[in-house]
């Protein structure tokens, strides 16, 4: 199967929707669902243990710079996100520092068309520095996930 992940609105209903008011910015990318058969939290687990060298690397990369200036560092799989919510079809992550908050959303769904799961990120932030981080971050941001999304499902 073709694994594509495609621009789309933040899921109607979902918990990430109802964090979208007094956001900054969001963005949500949807796909035919690989693992159909699992809850939410098993997709998202299993999307983050999935991700090409290059996304380890940038991450240490971003770890290194933002260190100095108090965000949070980690990796995909532990340390930067905390599990906010947990029903079966939608978990949300949360990062929230002094210069921004950051709640991540994967949400699964079925319509006549077939299984379905949606990424999606809101971003509020705090203040200037996290400003200037979003700036740098969110461009990379929008063409880094729907690529970790597919690498993903191709190798679930």
């Amino acid at each position: 199967m073709t694994w594509t992940a495609h621009t789309c609105d933040v899921p109607a209903g979902s918990r990430a929707a109802a964090l979208l008011p007094g956001a900054t910015c969001c963005d949500a990318y949807r796909m035919a669902d690989p693992m159909p058969q699992a809850d939410a939290l098993a997709t998202y687990q299993a999307f983050m243990a999935h991700h090409p060298r290059w996304m380890r690397t940038l991450m240490g990369l971003r770890n290194a710079a933002v260190r100095p200036f108090g965000l949070k560092t980690g990796t995909l799989q532990g340390g930067l996100f905390s599990l906010m919510s947990q029903p079966p079809h939608e978990v949300v992550y949360t990062v929230d520092d002094s210069h921004l908050q950051v709640w991540i959303s994967l949400h699964k769904h079925r319509d006549a068309s077939g299984p379905w799961v949606t990424l999606s990120s809101i971003v509020r932030l705090h203040n200037a520095w996290g400003r200037v981080y979003l700036s740098v971050v969110w461009p990379a941001h929008q063409r880094i996930v729907p690529r970790l999304m597919q690498y993903a499902a191709r190798h679930v």
